[in-house]
């Protein structure tokens, strides 16, 4: 456990480094010598035995540390290799997942001939193991992103608006209060054009990446989606994918991860007798009765889920006539479906309806209070 304190020093050392005065080289040692021990660490621990996946998860945390230590601390003119960096890491994650399914897994000396599966066994968990980690690289570097990128620039972004209203906008302000100095020094420094795109490609890849260790753990198809999709609020504003994604849309991409999951998780145990897969995540009625059912009530659950994704991308209201009109659908599909992600987006479908319709309740009673 000492490497772990030793890497959480070194890490200090690099983000307190000035670049003007001890030089970029001093914040690669510090970098290096961070990554090295928590590398090191979490090799030992999770991979005993394995040369070849240690030193693999040794230079992916120290890519991951060297990243975190520039992006942390940037400089005027940072240093050309970074955006090389975590590209690397990147492309890292499926060399090291092919290499760890071609190694032999050492079995355990105490490990008798009545267990025929546990080398299985073990390359499960040596590849859960592979994947959780990559999953904290991931997630480490999009909430640094998230937090050094997006919430200083919105926070220290000039008001426009009236100062009644601009008064209203409080998570800002709380910011300031909470970390001015480390905002101060966000704002103060420019991040290159390419780092809010690494903060979402980095949120994509934990979001895959816990969604598939979530369905390999859990019993459940349906339910894991529930726990993931948060991950997706990490997602920003950026030159190349997001061009005109904002902080008031950011809801948006977690209700469509939500429906587009759970809509594929119907069509699946629908139609699963019709495809190459298990037959125990189908439905248990598989005649053609059942199938048409199942598909005429998935179809009723998804336009409450278009207009909820609508307002939360467009913060507009359609028109109670339509929330009236199209709320009610979910009620039958509710009633008549056989499988489980029909009824969690029928009972999601009526709570994003009432979401809407007190949400526009209360923003025309703000509206006549204010007139």
């Amino acid at each position: 456990k000492w490497l772990l304190v030793a890497g959480v020093a070194g890490g200090i050392a690099g983000i307190s480094a000035k670049p003007a005065r001890e030089g970029i080289l001093a914040k690669v040692a510090c970098a290096l010598a961070s990554g090295a021990c928590v590398g090191a660490y979490i090799a030992l621990e999770l991979f005993p035995g394995q040369l070849v996946m240690q030193l693999l998860i040794s230079v992916g945390t120290l890519m991951t540390g060297i990243f975190l230590v520039f992006l942390y601390s940037p400089s005027s003119t940072p240093p050309t290799f970074v955006p090389a960096v975590f590209i690397a890491l990147v492309l890292l994650l499926p060399v090291s997942v092919i290499i760890q399914s071609e190694l032999p897994v050492p079995q355990p000396a105490e490990v008798t001939r009545m267990m025929p599966d546990v080398r299985r066994d073990l390359r499960e968990e040596a590849q859960t193991a592979l994947l959780f980690t990559y999953a904290a690289y991931f997630l480490l570097i999009a909430f640094t992103i998230k937090v050094k990128v997006a919430i200083p620039t919105k926070s220290f972004a000039p008001q426009k608006l009236a100062p009644s209203i601009a008064s209203i906008r409080r998570p800002a302000q709380m910011l300031h209060h909470m970390a001015p100095s480390m905002l101060a020094k966000s704002s103060g420094t420019p991040y290159a054009n390419w780092v809010p795109t690494a903060g979402n490609l980095a949120t994509l890849l934990c979001f895959l990446i816990s969604l598939s260790l979530a369905l390999r753990l859990s019993d459940s198809s349906d339910l894991p989606i529930f726990a993931m999709a948060p991950i997706l609020l990490l997602l920003n504003r950026d030159p190349i994918f997001l061009k005109d994604f904002s902080d008031r849309q950011r809801y948006a991409p977690v209700q469509v991860a939500l429906a587009s999951y759970l809509s594929l998780c119907a069509v699946v145990e629908t139609l699963g007798h019709l495809l190459p897969i298990s037959q125990s995540i189908t439905a248990i009625d598989p005649t053609t009765a059942s199938v048409l059912k199942n598909l005429l009530t998935l179809g009723l659950t998804l336009p409450v889920h278009y207009l909820f994704a609508t307002f939360l991308w467009t913060r507009r209201r359609l028109g109670e006539g339509w929330l009236l009109l199209l709320t009610p659908l979910n009620i039958p599909a509710l009633v008549l479906t056989d499988i489980n992600p029909v009824r969690m987006l029928a009972v999601l479908g009526i709570f994003s309806a009432c979401v809407q319709f007190f949400f526009g309740r209360y923003v025309r009673r703000v509206g006549n209070r204010i007139l």
